[in-house]
């Protein structure tokens, strides 16, 4: 009773965490159960390529940037690709926009076709605004126009090498921003940002669609300040996710939209909460990765390397508190703890049981780092300390 009227958790902020097939959401750290795997042979997409994608119908879908060009990954095939501006899924397709073009991605039957768009044009981005709205940008100038999920199906409908001009049913203008012109949804407003201007618009869905701009701003103001301030850098959004670089322990993290966890990563691509990209067999591979998050001895249990690592600074560590409230294994793995005081380290490690909570170390320091290291499914407390 005395060590638990003395517990303190560890995690102020997410930017302390950093790890790999791990998520954190409302005090909970979970590795979740992985059911099922795909190698992919000749495919290797590193974390720093990574542009968006989605796995669909059993099929990849990831674009990808290798200086100077983009790439498509569609399963076995690699589409070189100009000037990437964005990603839609409509049903079973892919729309991926690039120049003034559409390279169009059947997930059911595997057909890829290419379809020009004559106006509105130049195309500079691309956005999904919902299940049935999508936005293209153009510059100059600066225009925002709406359309519907029909459009959507003009172009699947287009035949390959065709083309088709897309009414819009609505539209606005803008002076700024001219350059690196983005969209970016938080909190139910859009955010058009881009070098030098940032402009506030609220999206009312009614008979018609309308674009209010709330307020703008002629510097680039990033919608993620609250996180910025921990000093996680925003780098773009995603189908299904919010990325950004830990510039404090040189990571990433993901936050799913929706639920709003966060998942940790250093080499995966969390394509959505339930498949995660990640290194293959061999080099030049990569691994699909099916996830489970409700744990069952009906499922496969693929043993995979999973990392989490969690730094706090403090004066003294009397010991740590784990209370795993679900595994997969009664021998959990390994946790090593990192010791920093002045100019001296110290390192100490420990088997993980998934019935034992306390674990004294009684060591002198200022700064310390757990680190959890296990080959199974997880489910557990945030880590707390004496």
């Amino acid at each position: 009773m005395e060590k638990m009227q003395k517990l303190e958790s560890v995690i102020k902020d997410v930017s302390q965490v950093k790890g790999d097939f791990f998520y954190y959401n409302k005090g909970i750290l979970v590795s979740p159960q992985v059911v099922d795997s795909i190698n992919y042979s000749g495919v290797r997409v590193l974390t720093t390529q990574y542009q968006d994608g989605i796995f669909l119908n059993g099929r990849l879908v990831a674009v990808i940037y290798e200086a100077p060009f983009y790439k498509v990954i569609f399963n076995t095939s690699v589409i070189d690709i100009g000037l990437f501006n964005g990603i839609c899924v409509f049903g079973d397709k892919v729309f991926c926009f690039y120049e003034n073009k559409c390279l169009v991605l059947d997930t059911i039957s595997g057909e890829i076709k290419t379809v020009n768009i004559t106006a509105p044009s130049p195309i500079v981005h691309a956005y999904q605004i919902s299940p049935y709205l999508f936005a293209l940008i153009t510059s100059p100038p600066t225009t925002i126009y709406i359309y519907s999920l029909v459009d959507a199906g003009n172009i699947a409908n287009t035949v390959n090498g065709g083309s088709i001009t897309l009414p819009s049913y609505s539209y606005a203008t803008f002076s700024h921003p001219k350059t690196n012109i983005k969209l970016v949804r938080r909190n139910n407003y859009l955010y058009l940002t881009g070098d030098g201007a940032t402009v506030e618009l609220d999206l009312d869905v009614k008979d018609l669609v309308y674009l209010r701009t709330v307020q703008s701003f002629s510097h680039k103001v990033n919608p993620f300040y609250d996180l910025e301030l921990q000093g996680l850098d925003f780098i773009r959004e995603t189908l299904n996710f919010y990325l950004f670089y830990n510039t404090l322990n040189n990571s990433y993290l993901w936050i799913s939209k929706g639920d709003g966890s966060y998942f940790f990563s250093t080499n995966t691509i969390y394509l959505t909460n339930e498949y995660a990209l990640s290194f293959g067999d061999a080099v030049d591979s990569s691994k699909v990765y099916k996830f489970s998050h409700i744990f069952s001895t009906a499922l496969n249990d693929i043993p995979i390397e999973r990392t989490l690592f969690v730094k706090f600074k403090r004066e003294g560590l009397g010991g740590i508190y784990i209370n795993f409230k679900e595994t997969t294994s009664l021998t959990v793995g390994r946790m090593g703890v990192l010791s920093r005081f002045l100019q001296a380290t110290s390192y100490y490690a420990y088997t993980l049981h998934a019935n034992r909570n306390y674990y004294k170390t009684s060591l002198k320091g200022e700064e310390f780092i757990i680190g959890i290291n296990t080959n199974h499914a997880v489910r557990m407390e945030e880590p707390k300390v004496w």
